[in-house]
């Protein structure tokens, strides 16, 4: 029969492990939420150049004639 302190370290080994893989879990979500939100950051980066140069253009053309 297993002593107490033998069930307590496998009690707490599982803990470790348990916590281990919700750490690492929530750094995989991380990574993921942050790629995520740059690839919008860049879209609207896009976006926003293109409706700037459309508007540069159209004034540079009513400025020209």
């Amino acid at each position: 029969m297993k002593s107490l302190y033998e069930e307590a370290t496998v009690a707490n080994k599982r803990k470790i492990e348990n916590l281990t893989k919700a750490l690492d879990e929530s750094q995989v979500r991380a990574t993921l939420m942050t790629d995520w939100i740059r690839t919008i950051l860049q879209a609207n980066h896009e976006k926003f150049n293109m409706k700037l140069k459309a508007a540069m253009d159209k004034g540079w053309a009513g400025w020209a004639t």
